[in-house]
């Protein structure tokens, strides 16, 4: 455990803004009042300063992270990249994370997120007392452990021999020509593979959740390239005023327009259709078929999901500066989701529009690694 006096705080309070006065306002003011030093974003931001920014900061300069549970939290790509960061912040013998499940059960996180739901949280259902306890006794017990831990190492140390630290300073010097002549200081590979395949991983479960509960919602079924490509041609067939609207989403960032789409993907949009199965092998088909007010109007919504998995290799490594490297991962069945929305009318006097969807990883993806605190951490892509 590295030690809390290398931190400005505590520990960093990363929460769903519908969470603040539920939860998150309240805990920030026993943690303080009991003496923690908490990151909080309401105490932290300042007009005019950049939000991205001093969140950041905030996170760097915070040796835990409290991370608030919940349904809210884990819906949001806002919280995620929070989450993202101080995931790579941990190893085997440096804790990080100190969950707290709000309004969200054991078994309803695993069903979200296997690897959160293997930390044990504090449950806000036995009162934010108790919360608050548990989180206090962590942080100062902690401390306690990396005194002990201090005490023993010095003591190991005065009975160590010249010749002992002889070799300890020869190899700090050595270290430190082999980083300045030679480049070896950057992230790991094991660091790198571990926040790619999360990244994937925790993208495809939202895609998977979200699609789980459209179906239930709407009464979606499963159904065939056959039956969507019957939709797909009489839509097509019908001369009427088209109006298309087009969105990619990464986990990141939503773009829009089929012209910003294009380039970004590398693919002429206009060749996904049901007759190619929009590119995918063997995909899940399915199909919603809604029932409007109006009986001249047909609505459908039909979505492949590709079944396939991603593959990714890590390419180039680009050091900015000594402590900020990027690199570019490529990807393999990288279209996860694609959802079309169909509104027509057997009349050719009706308007016609089309809504396509799509959810993926971008092709090729820059990923932007800084070292804090003698340590790797994944802050975002670029």
């Amino acid at each position: 455990m590295e030690s809390g006096k290398e931190y400005r705080y505590d520990a960093f309070i990363s929460h769903a803004v519908e969470d603040k006065i539920a939860i998150a306002n309240e805990l920030t003011r026993k943690l303080t009042e009991a003496g923690i030093r908490v990151w909080y974003s309401s105490n932290e931001f300042s007009v005019g300063e950049s939000i991205d920014k001093t969140i950041k900061k905030g996170l760097q300069q915070s040796r835990y992270g409290i991370v608030i549970l919940s349904p809210d939290y884990l819906a949001k790509n806002w919280t995620r990249k929070e989450l993202y960061s101080l995931w790579s912040k941990e190893s085997e013998y440096h804790k990080v994370i100190l969950p707290v499940w709000h309004n969200i059960t054991e078994a309803e996180l695993k069903a979200k997120d296997l690897d959160l739901a293997n930390k044990i949280g504090i449950p806000s259902s036995k009162g934010i007392d108790y919360v608050v306890r548990k989180l206090i006794e962590e942080i100062r017990g902690s401390d306690r452990e990396e005194f002990s831990q201090v005490n023993e190492k010095a003591s190991d140390e005065n009975g160590k021999t010249g010749l002992w630290i002889l070799l300890l300073l020869l190899a700090s010097i050595i270290s430190f020509f082999a980083y300045q002549y030679f480049n070896i200081d950057s992230p790991s590979s094991e660091l790198i593979a571990t926040t790619i395949e999360r990244r994937i991983n925790d993208f495809q479960k939202k895609i998977q959740n979200d699609h789980e509960l459209e179906m239930r919602n709407d009464g979606g079924q499963r159904s065939t390239i056959e039956e969507i490509s019957e939709y797909y041609s009489r839509f097509s067939k019908i001369k009427a005023y088209y109006r298309n609207a087009y969105e990619f989403d990464n986990g990141f960032v939503t773009i829009r327009f089929k012209k910003n789409i294009e380039p970004i993907l590398q693919i002429d949009l206009s060749d996904l259709a049901p007759f190619s199965a929009f590119g995918f092998t063997s995909p899940d088909v399915f199909l919603i078929n809604r029932k409007p007010a109006s009986k001249e109007i047909i609505e459908v919504k039909y979505i492949l999901l590709n079944t396939q998995p991603v593959n990714y290799a890590i390419g180039d490594e680009e050091r900015l500066k000594d402590d900020q490297h990027i690199f570019t991962v490529t990807y393999e069945n990288y279209l996860r989701y694609i959802a079309t929305d169909l509104t027509y009318s057997d009349q050719s006097n009706f308007m016609k529009k089309t809504q396509m969807t799509y959810l993926g990883v971008k092709p090729a993806e820059k990923y932007i690694f800084e070292k804090q605190d003698e340590a790797w951490v994944f802050i975002g892509l670029e």
